[in-house]
């Protein structure tokens, strides 16, 4: 097969990755003498002659779409030949990574390095998205990182010029799981914004080290993206709301693509996010309280969406870090501000020593602020920790609002955890608990993750502040993840001090 030569010029060398619905190959371009990528567009098993006319005519439309645009981003498409009745797409060969496979190959990226890659991206979809393009495909597998780290998005595979006739049988499904917007799912009008969705999850995916969906099988990725929210985020760090806006499954609440390029762009330079706006800040969206049906269980939909609004307000983790984030008051008309001795104007460096952060993580690396929250490096894995502070509202005292915002969150998290999903729960999962004797109420959620790691989430209330702790236990390869007795104690003693510096 490597002998092969297409249209008398092409001569195949090796195979570089091959999928549903083809194979990719480096070969030799002997008419001007250069390296070049050829793209097999050959389908899975039997398919009758109208199928193989469609994906024909298929990629004859990537390749005029694609051959339209000129971007340092975007792989060059070159020529377009037919062999044996299939197409053949030839663009240049990018000598690196796909960020799937560098996050395999890495773990998750430090959210600067997400967020650079996902603007130089951004870049390309919107000079795609003005000439009437869309490239419906958007994931990790059609980044390629080149040898300078810059991303290339590639394979306008399916991409549709606006306006074309539609080749896509009715029912079929155009994407990937786990990257497709709610709205090309329900078949519905889509445009840029579900573009901007895809490039949302494909950057959670990196900066988390899996999709914001993720399930074991693609029909229940499919489900999880039209009826749950994402998965809270633990490493996105200032990336966590602008993502989880991304996320949003209405296109008109989502961030458009000027909002997502400045604050991508800050966030690269390890800058602010909020100084990028020249508007003055809005105050943070009142958190609605949770709804109670008879029986006194929490509308658990309405509290998914309050959980993700106070994740985009308040979470600030770095990637691969222990970090420390206080989330200020949200005051109100009327409401008392936090006195000035309140553990809400603590440096968030202050709620944790480098001595304490050891009993749960060795060798930690000295600590380094960052916007609202400070971060502690380690390799033997890490710790997040987030605290909301609730102030008097409808009525209601700081404690009452926070303890019922608490609740809610119990309801919701620990029912997930036992049902793992639609799927059921992953081996090694231990089942949720309530933890007594810390802070006013607690409970925790422990298991297995997909990184060779063991976790453990505590989430307690200290008075009108809810906290949320995570750690999670990195093992070596081969190792087997396991929430031991010791893991437990560990995260609750650092807990506990936690709570001892929000009570000082």
């Amino acid at each position: 097969m490597t002998e092969r030569l297409l249209a008398g010029r092409y001569r195949l060398v090796r195979l570089l990755g091959a999928g549903g619905m083809g194979a990719v190959w480096q070969a030799r371009d002997e008419l001007l003498d250069r390296e070049v990528a050829v793209k097999e567009v050959r389908p899975k098993g039997a398919v009758s002659a109208d199928r193989l006319a469609e994906l024909r005519e298929r990629a004859l439309r990537e390749a005029r779409a694609a051959a339209r645009l000129r971007h340092p981003a975007i792989v060059t498409v070159h020529d377009v030949l037919e062999e044996e009745g299939l197409p053949w797409i030839v663009m240049d060969l990018i000598a690196g990574r796909s960020l799937e496979e560098v996050v395999r190959a890495e773990g998750r990226l430090p959210p600067a390095r997400v967020a650079a890659i996902g603007a130089r991206v951004l870049d390309a979809l919107t000079q795609a998205h003005r000439r009437g393009i869309l490239h419906r495909d958007v994931k990790p597998a059609n980044i390629m990182i080149g040898p300078d780290g810059k991303a290339l998005l590639t394979d306008f595979g399916i991409a549709a010029f606006v306006g074309d006739l539609g080749l896509t049988s009715p029912g079929a499904l155009v994407g990937s799981p786990g990257y497709i917007a709610p709205e090309r799912l329900l078949g519905e009008d889509d445009g840029p914004e579900a573009d901007l969705w895809s490039l949302g999850a494909t950057l959670y995916a990196a900066a988390e080290g899996q999709a914001p969906f993720h399930r074991d099988t693609p029909m229940a990725v499919l489900a999880a993206v039209l009826t749950q929210p994402p998965r809270e985020p633990s490493f996105t760090g200032p990336l966590a709301g602008l993502l989880l806006g991304s996320l949003a499954r209405d296109p008109a609440d989502r961030p458009d693509a000027d909002r997502l390029r400045r604050d991508l762009g800050r966030i690269a330079d390890g800058l602010p996010v909020d100084a990028a706006r020249p508007e003055p800040p809005t105050p943070a969206p009142e958190v609605d309280l949770p709804e109670t049906r008879p029986d006194g269980s929490a509308d658990g939909e309405r509290t998914s969406g309050r959980r993700r609004a106070a994740v985009a307000a308040g979470a600030v983790v770095l990637a691969g870090t222990v970090a420390v984030s206080v989330v200020a008051s949200r005051e109100q008309p009327g409401a008392t501000p936090p006195a000035a001795s309140s553990p809400a104007t603590l440096e968030p460096c202050g709620l944790l020593t480098l001595g304490q952060v050891e009993t749960l993580l060795p060798a930690p690396r000295q600590p380094t602020p960052s916007a609202g929250g400070c971060a502690w490096s380690a390799d033997a894995g890490d710790l997040t920790v987030t605290v909301e502070t609730f102030p008097p509202r409808q009525g209601r005292t700081g404690p009452e609002t926070a303890r019922e915002i608490y609740t809610a969150r119990r309801e919701t998290d620990m029912s997930r955890a036992r049902s793992g999903g639609l799927l059921g729960p992953e081996p090694g999962d231990l089942p949720p608990r309530d933890v007594a004797g810390l802070g006013d109420e607690a409970f925790a959620v422990e298991g297995v993750g997909l990184l060779d790691n063991a976790t453990s989430t505590v989430v307690f209330r200290v008075g009108d502040r809810l906290v949320k702790l995570h750690y999670s236990k990195t093992f070596a390869k081969g190792g087997t993840p396991t929430v031991t007795e010791a893991h437990q104690e560990g995260v609750l003693s650092v807990a506990r001090l936690v709570v001892d510096a929000l009570r000082r």
